[in-house]
């Protein structure tokens, strides 16, 4: 028998091929897990994820969830005991220092732009205004609280005892204090919102951001390191996911890039591309 000139069982293979289609059609996007459970903080690179990779990981069919874990090492914990899949607020000396106490396997695979540790007042306006007895507050932050001490040597206030590895100074090893400040270690929460009790305070851009520290109250910023990068962790087994490489190829996207230059005309952000050129 034919139909319209053409064999029936030709007819039948056709509609075959075209229901088949549509059934794949209707199956596209992520294959395998579609849920994506991000730890977020107050910080900008989970306001970043929320603006710019979310949206576009949505359209690519996977679901997000956050979960909100201020505190890093929390969220790291978080990380390692499959509560989420990943987070933004990491850098490589972190990891692997939480790694090695608490013998887990996260990686990081893709860092993202970056905001410097800077030094910032909301009561004075130059670094030139030190006096005497000064408060200067720095954050009990794991993996940069000697990063944010050695950014008040670098301004000349302080010097630490020489023998005492960079990596490793506290607030105890400050043996050349000329302007007698006092140094006080505080738990970020409560620096974000107790930063206008203190002369001075060094702050992360994951503390800046929140504690409302503008870049033209920054008067002084450290060389950002690759190190301290904050980079996308995962899980080592995740690493080849087809989510992992979801999220890394959103990070290097046109896309991305637009929303990064749309919103960096204070150069606040250092762009992991910025510094590879």
């Amino acid at each position: 028998m034919h139909v319209s000139g053409y064999p029936r069982r030709w007819v039948l293979s056709f509609v075959t091929v075209v229901c088949l289609a549509f059934a794949l059609c209707a199956c596209s996007g992520p294959s395998g897990k579609k849920l994506l459970r991000i730890s977020t903080s107050l910080g900008p690179y989970s306001v970043m994820f929320q603006e710019a990779v979310a949206p576009e990981l949505r359209r690519m069919g996977y679901d997000i969830k956050y979960v909100h874990k201020p505190e890093l090492v929390d969220a790291a914990l978080a990380l390692a005991n499959k509560e989420v899949d990943l987070n933004v607020e990491q850098n490589s000396r972190f990891t692997t220092s939480f790694n090695e106490q608490h013998g887990t396997k996260l990686i990081n695979i893709q860092p993202i732009p970056s905001i410097e540790v800077g030094l910032y007042s909301s009561i004075h306006s130059h670094l030139d205004q030190v006096q005497p007895g000064q408060s200067v507050a720095v954050p009990d932050f794991p993996g940069n609280r000697a990063r944010t001490l050695k950014l008040l040597e670098q301004a000349g206030w302080i010097k630490f005892n020489p023998v005492v590895s960079a990596e490793d100074v506290t607030a105890a090893d400050v043996v050349y204090n000329p302007y007698d400040l006092k140094i006080k270690t505080i738990p970020p929460t409560t620096l974000i919102n107790s930063v206008k009790d203190y002369d001075w305070v060094v702050l992360p851009g994951s503390l800046a951001f929140p504690a409302g520290m503008s870049p033209d109250q920054r008067l002084l910023g450290e060389t950002l390191a690759p190190e301290f990068l904050i980079q996308v962790t995962v899980r080592e087994g995740d690493r080849n996911t087809g989510w992992a490489t979801a999220v890394t190829r959103t990070y290097q996207s046109k896309s991305f890039e637009r929303y990064l230059q749309a919103r960096n005309t204070d150069e606040r952000w250092v762009s992991p591309q910025i510094r590879a050129t």
